[in-house]
Protein backbone atom coordinates (compact mmCIF):
# COMPACT_ATOMS: atom_id res chain seq x y z
CA UNK A 1 0.00 0.00 0.00
CA UNK A 2 1.19 3.52 -0.99
CA UNK A 3 2.02 6.52 1.43
CA UNK A 4 -0.95 8.24 0.03
CA UNK A 5 -3.67 5.50 0.73
CA UNK A 6 -1.91 5.52 4.31
CA UNK A 7 -2.04 9.22 5.10
CA UNK A 8 -4.66 10.89 7.48
CA UNK A 9 -7.41 10.54 5.25
CA UNK A 10 -10.16 11.55 7.80
CA UNK A 11 -8.57 14.89 8.80
CA UNK A 12 -10.89 17.77 8.05
CA UNK A 13 -8.55 19.23 4.99
CA UNK A 14 -9.05 16.10 3.21
CA UNK A 15 -12.72 15.94 3.81
CA UNK A 16 -12.46 19.35 2.23
CA UNK A 17 -10.37 18.60 -0.53
CA UNK A 18 -12.22 15.54 -1.69
CA UNK A 19 -15.47 17.43 -1.46
CA UNK A 20 -13.88 20.02 -3.43
CA UNK A 21 -12.86 17.81 -6.38
CA UNK A 22 -15.88 15.74 -6.47
CA UNK A 23 -18.16 19.09 -6.40
CA UNK A 24 -15.95 20.52 -9.39
CA UNK A 25 -16.78 17.34 -11.06
CA UNK A 26 -20.07 17.30 -10.87
CA UNK A 27 -20.22 21.24 -11.86
CA UNK A 28 -18.19 20.92 -14.45
CA UNK A 29 -19.97 17.86 -16.42
CA UNK A 30 -23.63 19.53 -15.31
CA UNK A 31 -22.24 22.77 -17.16
CA UNK A 32 -20.78 21.01 -20.44
CA UNK A 33 -23.46 17.93 -20.16
CA UNK A 34 -26.26 20.34 -20.20
CA UNK A 35 -25.37 22.11 -23.41
CA UNK A 36 -24.48 18.97 -25.11
CA UNK A 37 -27.54 17.33 -24.34
CA UNK A 38 -30.05 20.34 -25.07
CA UNK A 39 -28.37 20.00 -28.66
CA UNK A 40 -28.90 16.15 -28.48
CA UNK A 41 -32.71 17.18 -27.67
CA UNK A 42 -32.98 20.24 -30.38
CA UNK A 43 -31.37 17.67 -32.76
CA UNK A 44 -33.36 13.94 -32.57
CA UNK A 45 -36.64 16.52 -31.73
CA UNK A 46 -39.16 15.02 -28.70
CA UNK A 47 -40.26 11.49 -30.68
CA UNK A 48 -36.31 10.33 -30.83
CA UNK A 49 -35.37 12.13 -27.42
CA UNK A 50 -38.01 9.87 -26.29
CA UNK A 51 -36.96 6.75 -28.25
CA UNK A 52 -33.48 7.27 -26.54
CA UNK A 53 -34.71 7.88 -22.91
CA UNK A 54 -37.14 4.97 -23.42
CA UNK A 55 -34.11 2.52 -24.67
CA UNK A 56 -31.54 3.90 -21.54
CA UNK A 57 -34.67 3.54 -19.19
CA UNK A 58 -34.93 -0.59 -19.79
CA UNK A 59 -31.16 -0.63 -19.07
CA UNK A 60 -31.20 1.15 -15.62
CA UNK A 61 -33.97 -1.01 -14.69
CA UNK A 62 -31.47 -3.79 -14.87
CA UNK A 63 -28.65 -1.71 -13.23
CA UNK A 64 -29.32 -2.51 -9.74
CA UNK A 65 -28.39 -6.44 -10.43
CA UNK A 66 -24.88 -5.05 -10.79
CA UNK A 67 -23.88 -2.97 -7.47
CA UNK A 68 -26.08 -5.80 -5.64
CA UNK A 69 -26.77 -2.96 -2.86
CA UNK A 70 -22.70 -2.66 -1.91
CA UNK A 71 -22.01 0.99 -2.89
CA UNK A 72 -22.66 2.44 0.64
CA UNK A 73 -22.30 -0.86 2.30
CA UNK A 74 -19.13 -1.33 0.59
CA UNK A 75 -17.37 1.73 1.18
CA UNK A 76 -18.25 1.53 5.39
CA UNK A 77 -16.71 -2.50 5.13
CA UNK A 78 -13.36 0.02 3.94
CA UNK A 79 -13.28 2.19 6.12
CA UNK A 80 -13.49 0.04 8.93
CA UNK A 81 -11.59 -2.87 7.88
CA UNK A 82 -8.70 -1.03 6.04
CA UNK A 83 -6.63 -4.37 6.66
CA UNK A 84 -9.02 -6.84 4.51
CA UNK A 85 -9.04 -4.27 1.47
CA UNK A 86 -7.87 -7.56 -1.05
CA UNK A 87 -10.80 -9.50 -0.18
CA UNK A 88 -13.40 -6.80 0.04
CA UNK A 89 -12.74 -5.50 -3.19
CA UNK A 90 -12.42 -8.74 -4.78
CA UNK A 91 -15.26 -10.19 -3.37
CA UNK A 92 -17.80 -7.50 -4.12
CA UNK A 93 -15.98 -7.37 -8.03
CA UNK A 94 -16.97 -11.02 -8.56
CA UNK A 95 -20.34 -10.33 -7.37
CA UNK A 96 -20.89 -7.40 -9.29
CA UNK A 97 -19.97 -9.24 -12.15
CA UNK A 98 -22.35 -11.65 -11.58
CA UNK A 99 -24.85 -9.30 -11.03
CA UNK A 100 -24.27 -7.64 -14.75
CA UNK A 101 -24.03 -10.66 -16.73
CA UNK A 102 -27.66 -11.51 -15.42
CA UNK A 103 -28.41 -7.98 -15.73
CA UNK A 104 -27.50 -8.05 -19.03
CA UNK A 105 -29.20 -11.41 -20.24
CA UNK A 106 -32.82 -10.26 -18.44
CA UNK A 107 -32.38 -6.93 -20.43
CA UNK A 108 -31.80 -8.56 -23.55
CA UNK A 109 -34.56 -10.72 -23.29
CA UNK A 110 -37.06 -7.61 -22.27
CA UNK A 111 -35.35 -5.57 -25.06
CA UNK A 112 -35.98 -8.24 -27.69
CA UNK A 113 -39.97 -8.46 -26.27
CA UNK A 114 -41.05 -4.87 -26.07
CA UNK A 115 -38.03 -2.91 -28.72
CA UNK A 116 -39.51 -3.37 -32.22
CA UNK A 117 -37.61 -0.30 -34.04
CA UNK A 118 -34.61 -1.83 -34.95
CA UNK A 119 -32.01 1.63 -35.04
CA UNK A 120 -33.74 1.65 -31.35
CA UNK A 121 -33.00 -1.88 -30.26
CA UNK A 122 -28.99 -1.01 -31.62
CA UNK A 123 -29.09 1.65 -29.19
CA UNK A 124 -30.21 -0.36 -27.05
CA UNK A 125 -27.95 -2.99 -27.11
CA UNK A 126 -24.91 -0.22 -26.46
CA UNK A 127 -26.42 1.22 -23.00
CA UNK A 128 -26.78 -2.94 -21.86
CA UNK A 129 -22.98 -3.12 -22.03
CA UNK A 130 -22.66 -0.67 -18.89
CA UNK A 131 -23.92 -3.76 -17.62
CA UNK A 132 -20.71 -5.69 -17.88
CA UNK A 133 -18.37 -3.12 -17.00
CA UNK A 134 -20.00 -1.22 -13.80
CA UNK A 135 -18.32 -4.27 -11.39
CA UNK A 136 -15.00 -2.18 -12.24
CA UNK A 137 -16.58 1.07 -10.60
CA UNK A 138 -15.34 -0.73 -6.92
CA UNK A 139 -11.91 1.14 -7.96
CA UNK A 140 -13.64 4.12 -7.24
CA UNK A 141 -15.47 2.96 -4.44
CA UNK A 142 -12.49 2.25 -2.76
CA UNK A 143 -10.73 5.92 -3.64
CA UNK A 144 -13.98 6.73 -2.18
CA UNK A 145 -13.27 4.99 1.21
CA UNK A 146 -9.72 6.89 1.82
CA UNK A 147 -11.73 10.17 0.73
CA UNK A 148 -9.37 10.44 -1.96
CA UNK A 149 -11.36 11.17 -5.32
CA UNK A 150 -9.58 12.90 -7.31
CA UNK A 151 -7.84 10.76 -9.27
CA UNK A 152 -11.61 9.06 -9.74
CA UNK A 153 -12.42 12.41 -10.78
CA UNK A 154 -9.65 12.75 -13.63
CA UNK A 155 -10.67 9.79 -15.01
CA UNK A 156 -14.41 10.52 -15.40
CA UNK A 157 -13.41 13.99 -16.49
CA UNK A 158 -11.37 12.40 -19.40
CA UNK A 159 -13.99 10.30 -20.53
CA UNK A 160 -16.78 12.69 -20.44
CA UNK A 161 -14.72 15.18 -22.26
CA UNK A 162 -14.03 13.18 -24.99
CA UNK A 163 -17.51 11.51 -25.32
CA UNK A 164 -18.69 15.42 -25.34
CA UNK A 165 -16.52 16.36 -28.19
CA UNK A 166 -17.84 13.30 -30.18
CA UNK A 167 -21.32 14.07 -29.74
CA UNK A 168 -21.43 17.70 -30.89
CA UNK A 169 -19.46 16.01 -34.10
CA UNK A 170 -21.40 13.39 -34.84
CA UNK A 171 -24.73 15.94 -34.36
CA UNK A 172 -22.93 18.43 -36.93
CA UNK A 173 -22.39 15.45 -39.26
CA UNK A 174 -26.47 14.57 -38.93
CA UNK A 175 -25.34 11.30 -37.27
CA UNK A 176 -28.07 8.40 -36.48
CA UNK A 177 -29.43 7.47 -33.64
CA UNK A 178 -28.07 4.30 -32.69
CA UNK A 179 -24.31 6.11 -32.41
CA UNK A 180 -24.70 7.72 -29.38
CA UNK A 181 -25.05 4.91 -27.64
CA UNK A 182 -21.60 3.72 -28.35
CA UNK A 183 -20.45 7.16 -27.21
CA UNK A 184 -21.99 6.55 -24.00
CA UNK A 185 -20.83 3.24 -23.25
CA UNK A 186 -17.28 4.43 -24.79
CA UNK A 187 -16.87 6.74 -22.33
CA UNK A 188 -17.13 4.84 -19.32
CA UNK A 189 -15.42 2.02 -20.82
CA UNK A 190 -12.35 4.71 -21.49
CA UNK A 191 -12.50 5.91 -17.40
CA UNK A 192 -12.45 2.81 -16.02
CA UNK A 193 -9.18 2.13 -18.06
CA UNK A 194 -7.68 4.75 -16.77
CA UNK A 195 -9.01 4.14 -13.19
CA UNK A 196 -8.20 0.55 -13.10
CA UNK A 197 -4.50 1.69 -14.84
CA UNK A 198 -3.71 3.91 -11.60
CA UNK A 199 -4.65 1.50 -9.41
CA UNK A 200 -2.59 -0.97 -10.61
CA UNK A 201 0.49 1.07 -10.57
CA UNK A 202 -0.26 3.22 -7.23
CA UNK A 203 -1.62 0.91 -4.65
CA UNK A 204 -1.80 -2.55 -6.09
CA UNK A 205 -2.51 -4.90 -9.30
CA UNK A 206 -6.21 -5.80 -9.20
CA UNK A 207 -4.85 -9.42 -9.55
CA UNK A 208 -4.15 -9.91 -6.49
CA UNK A 209 -7.33 -9.23 -5.19
CA UNK A 210 -8.88 -12.34 -3.48
CA UNK A 211 -12.25 -13.87 -3.30
CA UNK A 212 -14.02 -15.12 0.00
CA UNK A 213 -16.42 -17.26 0.12
CA UNK A 214 -17.49 -16.22 3.55
CA UNK A 215 -17.38 -12.94 2.72
CA UNK A 216 -19.67 -12.95 -0.43
CA UNK A 217 -22.52 -14.60 1.78
CA UNK A 218 -21.97 -12.09 4.53
CA UNK A 219 -22.54 -9.37 1.66
CA UNK A 220 -25.20 -11.08 -0.09
CA UNK A 221 -27.04 -11.45 3.88
CA UNK A 222 -26.77 -8.46 4.13
CA UNK A 223 -27.14 -5.98 1.28
CA UNK A 224 -30.18 -7.88 -0.30
CA UNK A 225 -31.93 -5.50 0.98
CA UNK A 226 -30.36 -2.55 -0.35
CA UNK A 227 -29.97 -4.71 -3.65
CA UNK A 228 -33.81 -4.87 -3.27
CA UNK A 229 -34.22 -0.92 -2.31
CA UNK A 230 -32.16 -0.12 -5.69
CA UNK A 231 -34.06 -2.16 -7.50
CA UNK A 232 -37.33 -0.91 -6.30
CA UNK A 233 -35.82 2.88 -6.66
CA UNK A 234 -34.48 2.49 -9.99
CA UNK A 235 -37.82 1.39 -11.39
CA UNK A 236 -40.18 4.28 -9.70
CA UNK A 237 -37.79 6.76 -11.35
CA UNK A 238 -37.59 5.22 -14.66
CA UNK A 239 -40.73 3.22 -14.60
CA UNK A 240 -42.48 6.39 -16.16
CA UNK A 241 -40.95 6.76 -19.18
CA UNK A 242 -41.47 3.17 -20.17
CA UNK A 243 -44.93 3.31 -18.84
CA UNK A 244 -45.46 6.82 -20.96
CA UNK A 245 -43.76 5.29 -24.25
CA UNK A 246 -46.86 2.63 -23.89
CA UNK A 247 -50.00 4.60 -22.99
CA UNK A 248 -48.85 7.75 -24.45
CA UNK A 249 -46.45 7.37 -27.45
CA UNK A 250 -42.46 8.29 -27.48
CA UNK A 251 -43.48 11.78 -28.43
CA UNK A 252 -44.70 12.39 -24.57
CA UNK A 253 -41.67 10.70 -23.11
CA UNK A 254 -39.28 12.93 -24.71
CA UNK A 255 -41.34 15.91 -23.37
CA UNK A 256 -41.25 13.91 -20.09
CA UNK A 257 -37.46 13.61 -20.31
CA UNK A 258 -36.73 16.66 -21.13
CA UNK A 259 -38.33 18.37 -18.17
CA UNK A 260 -37.01 15.56 -15.44
CA UNK A 261 -33.37 16.35 -16.66
CA UNK A 262 -33.46 19.98 -15.66
CA UNK A 263 -35.51 18.91 -12.57
CA UNK A 264 -32.74 16.36 -11.79
CA UNK A 265 -29.64 18.27 -13.06
CA UNK A 266 -28.60 19.14 -9.47
CA UNK A 267 -29.27 16.01 -7.72
CA UNK A 268 -25.45 15.34 -7.91
CA UNK A 269 -25.20 17.63 -4.70
CA UNK A 270 -26.69 15.88 -2.16
CA UNK A 271 -24.57 12.59 -3.37
CA UNK A 272 -21.76 14.79 -2.69
CA UNK A 273 -22.56 16.17 0.70
CA UNK A 274 -23.48 12.95 2.07
CA UNK A 275 -20.64 11.01 0.32
CA UNK A 276 -17.92 13.07 2.25
CA UNK A 277 -19.83 13.62 5.56
CA UNK A 278 -20.47 9.77 5.76
CA UNK A 279 -17.17 8.71 7.17
CA UNK A 280 -17.67 11.54 9.50
CA UNK A 281 -21.06 10.24 10.48
CA UNK A 282 -19.26 6.87 11.06
CA UNK A 283 -16.60 8.18 13.64
CA UNK A 284 -18.70 10.19 15.63
CA UNK A 285 -21.86 7.42 16.22
CA UNK A 286 -20.31 7.08 19.37
CA UNK A 287 -21.09 10.27 20.78
CA UNK A 288 -25.30 10.26 19.83
CA UNK A 289 -25.49 13.99 20.76
CA UNK A 290 -22.71 14.95 18.23
CA UNK A 291 -24.17 12.43 15.59
CA UNK A 292 -27.82 14.21 16.32
CA UNK A 293 -26.43 17.43 15.85
CA UNK A 294 -24.71 16.37 12.60
CA UNK A 295 -27.41 14.80 11.16
CA UNK A 296 -30.01 17.26 11.96
CA UNK A 297 -27.42 20.21 10.48
CA UNK A 298 -27.29 18.15 7.17
CA UNK A 299 -31.17 17.68 6.88
CA UNK A 300 -31.57 21.42 7.01
CA UNK A 301 -28.92 22.65 4.55
CA UNK A 302 -30.18 20.03 2.26
CA UNK A 303 -34.08 21.12 2.25
CA UNK A 304 -32.47 24.85 2.05
CA UNK A 305 -31.11 24.13 -0.86
CA UNK A 306 -33.42 22.36 -2.37
CA UNK A 307 -36.19 24.59 -1.43
CA UNK A 308 -34.52 27.89 -2.95
CA UNK A 309 -33.50 25.99 -6.63
CA UNK A 310 -37.52 24.44 -6.09
CA UNK A 311 -38.42 28.36 -6.44
CA UNK A 312 -36.44 29.08 -8.20
CA UNK A 313 -36.98 26.68 -11.20
CA UNK A 314 -40.83 27.01 -10.67
CA UNK A 315 -41.05 30.45 -11.07
CA UNK A 316 -39.18 30.58 -14.31
CA UNK A 317 -39.85 27.33 -16.08
CA UNK A 318 -41.29 28.35 -19.00
CA UNK A 319 -38.73 30.83 -20.05
CA UNK A 320 -35.77 28.14 -18.90
CA UNK A 321 -37.59 25.46 -21.56
CA UNK A 322 -38.53 28.34 -23.91
CA UNK A 323 -34.58 29.25 -23.76
CA UNK A 324 -33.20 25.12 -23.65
CA UNK A 325 -35.00 23.41 -25.67
CA UNK A 326 -36.76 25.61 -27.95
CA UNK A 327 -40.70 25.82 -28.80
CA UNK A 328 -41.20 21.75 -29.57
CA UNK A 329 -40.73 21.32 -26.46
CA UNK A 330 -42.92 23.93 -24.56
CA UNK A 331 -45.25 20.61 -22.75
CA UNK A 332 -42.28 20.23 -20.52
CA UNK A 333 -42.81 23.59 -18.95
CA UNK A 334 -45.25 22.54 -16.48
CA UNK A 335 -44.04 19.10 -15.70
CA UNK A 336 -41.10 20.61 -15.22
CA UNK A 337 -42.61 22.85 -12.47
CA UNK A 338 -44.58 19.82 -10.79
CA UNK A 339 -41.18 17.58 -10.75
CA UNK A 340 -39.31 19.45 -9.12
CA UNK A 341 -40.36 19.81 -6.19
CA UNK A 342 -39.54 16.23 -5.49
CA UNK A 343 -35.81 17.72 -5.08
CA UNK A 344 -36.66 18.35 -1.29
CA UNK A 345 -37.44 14.75 -0.32
CA UNK A 346 -34.86 13.15 -2.44
CA UNK A 347 -31.76 15.63 -1.19
CA UNK A 348 -32.84 14.40 2.41
CA UNK A 349 -33.57 10.65 1.44
CA UNK A 350 -29.76 11.23 0.44
CA UNK A 351 -28.82 11.24 4.19
CA UNK A 352 -31.69 9.20 5.27
CA UNK A 353 -30.36 6.22 3.34
CA UNK A 354 -26.61 6.59 5.04
CA UNK A 355 -28.52 6.57 8.17
CA UNK A 356 -30.31 2.87 7.42
CA UNK A 357 -26.40 1.94 6.56
CA UNK A 358 -25.18 3.38 9.71
CA UNK A 359 -27.83 1.49 11.58
CA UNK A 360 -28.33 -1.44 9.70
CA UNK A 361 -31.83 -0.90 8.90
CA UNK A 362 -31.09 -2.02 5.35
CA UNK A 363 -34.55 -4.19 5.61
CA UNK A 364 -36.65 -0.49 6.08
CA UNK A 365 -34.42 1.13 3.18
CA UNK A 366 -35.59 -1.72 1.50
CA UNK A 367 -39.77 -1.16 2.37
CA UNK A 368 -39.36 2.59 1.72
CA UNK A 369 -38.02 1.66 -1.49
CA UNK A 370 -40.93 -0.99 -2.72
CA UNK A 371 -43.46 0.72 -1.24
CA UNK A 372 -42.46 4.28 -3.51
CA UNK A 373 -42.88 1.89 -6.76
CA UNK A 374 -45.69 0.60 -5.63
CA UNK A 375 -47.41 4.10 -5.12
CA UNK A 376 -45.86 5.31 -8.58
CA UNK A 377 -46.72 2.42 -10.58
CA UNK A 378 -50.26 2.33 -9.33
CA UNK A 379 -50.44 6.70 -9.67
CA UNK A 380 -49.06 6.36 -12.76
CA UNK A 381 -52.04 3.37 -14.35
CA UNK A 382 -54.21 6.22 -12.78
CA UNK A 383 -53.13 9.91 -14.15
CA UNK A 384 -50.92 8.96 -17.13
CA UNK A 385 -54.10 7.75 -19.42
CA UNK A 386 -55.64 11.22 -18.65
CA UNK A 387 -52.88 13.68 -18.33
CA UNK A 388 -49.70 11.85 -19.97
CA UNK A 389 -46.20 13.57 -18.75
CA UNK A 390 -48.07 15.45 -16.23
CA UNK A 391 -49.50 12.61 -14.43
CA UNK A 392 -46.02 10.88 -14.71
CA UNK A 393 -44.27 13.89 -12.54
CA UNK A 394 -47.78 14.12 -10.06
CA UNK A 395 -47.09 10.27 -9.48
CA UNK A 396 -43.15 10.74 -8.92
CA UNK A 397 -43.51 13.66 -6.33
CA UNK A 398 -46.28 12.04 -4.51
CA UNK A 399 -44.44 8.64 -4.35
CA UNK A 400 -41.64 10.74 -2.72
CA UNK A 401 -43.82 12.22 -0.09
CA UNK A 402 -44.88 9.03 1.43
CA UNK A 403 -42.04 6.62 0.79
CA UNK A 404 -39.40 9.05 2.09
CA UNK A 405 -41.05 11.52 4.42
CA UNK A 406 -44.46 10.13 5.88
CA UNK A 407 -43.11 6.29 5.85
CA UNK A 408 -40.81 7.62 8.89
CA UNK A 409 -43.22 8.19 11.41
CA UNK A 410 -45.31 4.76 11.36
CA UNK A 411 -42.01 3.05 12.97
CA UNK A 412 -40.51 3.85 16.32
CA UNK A 413 -36.97 3.74 15.36
CA UNK A 414 -37.43 6.25 12.61
CA UNK A 415 -39.22 8.38 13.62
CA UNK A 416 -36.42 10.88 15.08
CA UNK A 417 -35.53 11.12 11.72
CA UNK A 418 -39.26 12.33 10.04
CA UNK A 419 -39.22 14.72 13.11
CA UNK A 420 -35.72 16.27 11.88
CA UNK A 421 -36.86 16.18 8.51
CA UNK A 422 -40.29 18.19 9.87
CA UNK A 423 -37.86 20.28 11.58
CA UNK A 424 -36.38 21.40 8.62
CA UNK A 425 -39.31 22.48 7.12
CA UNK A 426 -39.32 25.34 9.30
CA UNK A 427 -35.57 26.04 9.35
CA UNK A 428 -36.21 29.54 8.10
CA UNK A 429 -38.51 30.13 11.28
CA UNK A 430 -35.96 28.52 13.75
CA UNK A 431 -33.36 30.63 12.50
CA UNK A 432 -35.11 33.48 12.48
CA UNK A 433 -36.51 33.05 16.22
CA UNK A 434 -33.01 32.27 17.26
CA UNK A 435 -32.00 35.59 16.03
CA UNK A 436 -34.88 37.51 17.30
Amino acid sequence: MTNVMKSNTFSGKNIFKNTSWLFFEKIFIMAINFFVSLWMARYFGPEKFGDYNYALAIVSLFSSFVPLGLIGYLVKELSQNPENEREILGTSFLLRLLGGVLGFIISTIVGLSFIKDDDVFILFMFFNIMLLIQPFEVIYLFFESKIQSKVSVMSRLIGFVISSLIKIILILNNSSLEIFGLVYVSEFIFSLILITFYYNKKVINIKKWNFSKDLSKKYLKSTWPLMLSSLSAIIYLKADQIMLNSMSGSKEVGIYAAAVKLSEVWFFLPTIITSSVFPVLISSRENKSEFEKVLQKNYDFLFGLAFFAAILITLFADLIIKYTYGIEYQDSALVLKIHVWGAIFVFMKALLNRWFIIEEMLKFSAFTHVLGMVINIILNILLIPKYGAIGASIATVISYVFSIYLITFLFKKTRKEGIKMTKSFFIFFRIFRNNY
